[in-house]
């Protein structure tokens, strides 16, 4: 029998393998304290986004968090190194992916959710967007008061809306759910294509109303605390012949689940 040479799960390794070198070089950067080597992984568009003590919006631009990540003290070593775990990564495309890494940061362990793409001619995987909480580092999970129905569903109804605001094309109703930091991103022909909230508000209202024909979906929703969440989900839009798949990263600000990043890719319907 012929031995097949290439599969389409070889590609996917491929791409997997290139998301842990990433998320690797991430590591070793904030544990090194490393400006240089988080430059290697960290786009200049990239931007952090967590909430304050006071429950606000912190937005923390590329050139901060290098200072941020230059100004400390390396870690202690491997007993601290070898605590840090990659829980999961998630492709939309072979371009655009998600991973959940728990990073240990004496006294605190982080929990962050990191939009990657994968940009250029070498196609390497940049990080594009992050969010993340953090607990004392010998605490073994966070505690959610909400509990995980109220909570799951706070998220489901932040995400319909964000389904009905894109189909009616009202910009008024997505204003409930999508942060005015909130930037979208996305890979076309390996480069980067980065829209803010107001040029995506400007494209989505000119897009003629639809509904979903039954393309809609929630995937999946994942929590790193109770005040941060990505959703994976997927909209159809049979007006314009496309079917996206988007990750929403999305922060419970003064109360109320808000978009803060998009990440996505689309196909022809």
């Amino acid at each position: 029998m012929r031995r097949v040479e290439r599969t389409t799960l070889d590609g996917n390794f491929g791409s997997y393998t290139g998301v842990c070198r990433s998320l690797a070089a991430y590591s070793d950067a904030l544990h090194n304290r490393c400006k240089t080597r988080l430059s290697e992984v960290w786009h200049p568009s990239c931007h952090l986004k967590r909430l304050s003590e006071d429950g606000t919006l912190v937005d923390i631009d590329a050139v901060r968090f290098a200072a941020i990540v230059g100004s400390g003290e390396a870690s202690a070593g491997p007993e601290v190194w070898g605590r840090d775990r990659v829980q999961s990564i998630s492709f939309l495309s072979s371009h655009v992916a998600l991973a959940k890494v728990q990073v240990t940061l004496p006294p605190k362990t982080y929990t962050d959710f990191l939009s990657l793409l994968r940009l250029g001619e070498a196609g390497q995987w940049l990080i594009i967007s992050k969010v993340f909480t953090s607990i004392p580092e010998h605490q073994l999970s966070y505690e959610d008061a909400a509990g995980m129905a109220q909570s799951q569903n706070e998220i489901a109804e932040a995400i319909e809306i964000y389904f009905r605001a894109n189909h009616a094309s009202d910009m008024d109703l997505m204003s409930q759910v999508m942060h005015p930091t909130c930037s979208l991103y996305s890979c076309e022909d390996g480069h980067l294509n980065e829209r803010d909230r107001a040029t995506f508000y400007r494209d989505a209202a000119a897009r003629p109303p639809s509904d979903g024909c039954g393309y809609d979906k929630i995937i999946s929703i994942d929590k790193s605390g109770p005040h941060s969440a990505v959703a994976t989900v997927q909209i159809g839009f049979p007006t314009i012949g496309r079917l996206f798949t988007d990750h929403l990263s999305l922060l419970r600000i003064e109360g109320r689940w808000m978009i803060v990043s998009k990440t996505y890719a689309h196909k022809q319907l």
